[in-house]
């Protein structure tokens, strides 16, 4: 494996080597290339895998930078200017096609001299690195296929990849690849959540979604797959909740409201009724979330969205998490019902009502009638 460390624009930026030949914790095991015995990792924190050849020397950050636009482009031609310029544009061209040179020979050593095909004017990319973003470029073709939930994905595209400023054309190619790569993952998730709710597998069909929403969090498709998983589960209270989350997010973050489609699936749940006719009323959805709150063992409060899975359950991720970026100062304050609501008196309270305002009549009326009485007596 190969870890970053930037020392800015000094030139001395490395990259140490360590052995590791298994799979990574969290993460599909992973195939590692043939020729040269590593794993290119992109997604979330930058990685090369694999046992250093002997002989290699250790990779600088844009010794890894020209790597992975070499890899995650294929099998094709590159003009030497080009990748110069690409990496080194802030350098004079003698300077950067010389940066250049000792890239192109450092990546040789460490990947195999098979892998690229160098002459005066032109690179020439040869080799099969393994890769999690081409991973995910052929799992986006059949998503079925494709291991539930996408583990691999650890995050955006060199997301923890910092080249210096000379660097403006690689960082603008790796961010409309970080976007592309982005949807591509949204896509497969979204596929995989959809033929998980027709097999009415609800269990895993939640999790999709929740795994979409962390990593497309505006995705209302993905949203609104929560709020049917948790309908379906037993959980409608949650779907409520889930939904109202959703909506406050997006009008703090966004000044916006859901799509028609999610607010007309959050007014079917809410005026559910169930077999014996007792709609479900804001107070009892009020109830659920305030009985079904766990207090932690340090006293906190935690939302019904992140307590553990129930008993029987088993799911290939870990249990719901709260909506990126929700204020979290709502979730201590535990309303019985909201301000505005008011509070429902129970039958015998109203009986009891009934009796004293019944009798106050009667008392009334008797003592109107004895001055009445009286009155006419006196004329």
């Amino acid at each position: 494996m190969v870890h970053l460390s930037d020392a800015g624009d000094t030139g001395k930026e490395r990259l140490t080597h360590v052995n590791r030949t298994e799979p990574i914790t969290g993460l599909v095991s992973v195939r590692l290339d043939a020729g040269s015995g590593a794993y290119l990792k992109t997604l979330g924190s930058v990685t090369l895998i694999g046992t250093p050849p002997t002989g290699s020397v250790p990779l600088r950050t844009k010794d890894l930078a020209l790597l992975v636009y070499l890899c995650v482009n294929g099998p094709r031609k590159h003009s030497r200017s080009a990748l110069a310029t690409l990496l080194w544009g802030d350098r004079d061209e003698v300077r950067a096609r010389h940066s250049l040179t000792q890239a192109l020979r450092r990546l040789r050593l460490r990947v195999g001299g098979d892998a690229l095909a160098i002459g005066d004017r032109v690179v020439e990319w040869r080799g099969r690195l393994a890769c999690d973003a081409l991973e995910l470029e052929r799992t986006a073709v059949d998503p079925a296929a494709a291991e539930p939930g996408l583990p691999f994905y650890g995050g955006d595209f060199l997301v923890d990849l910092a080249v210096s400023p000379g660097a403006g054309g690689f960082s603008a190619w790796a961010d409309e690849r970080r976007a592309h790569f982005r949807f591509a993952a949204a896509r497969v998730l979204a596929a995989q959540g959809r033929i998980e709710e027709e097999l009415a597998r609800w269990d895993a069909a939640l999790q999709l979604g929740l795994r979409l929403i962390e990593i497309e969090p505006m995705s209302q498709q993905a949203h609104r797959r929560v709020m049917r998983a948790w309908s379906e589960l037993g959980e409608r209270a949650l779907a409520v909740r889930h939904y109202r989350q959703f909506e406050q997010w997006l009008r703090d973050e966004w000044g916006e409201l859901p799509d028609p489609a999610t607010r007309v699936l959050f007014d079917e749940l809410r005026t559910y009724r169930s077999p014996d006719h007792a709609t479900i009323s804001p107070q009892d959805v009020a109830l659920t979330e305030l009985r079904q709150r766990v207090v932690s063992n340090d006293g906190g409060v935690r939302s019904p969205l992140q307590i553990a899975e129930r008993p029987g359950r088993t799911t290939s991720w870990d249990a719901p998490t709260p909506l990126p970026n929700t204020p979290r100062a709502h979730e201590s304050a535990m309303p019985v019902f909201p301000p505005e609501t008011p509070v429902v008196a129970s039958a015998s309270t109203l009986v009891r009502r009934e009796f004293v305002v019944g009798m106050t009549v009667v008392v009334v009326t008797a003592a109107l009638a004895v001055a009445v009485v009286v009155a006419v007596v006196k004329l």
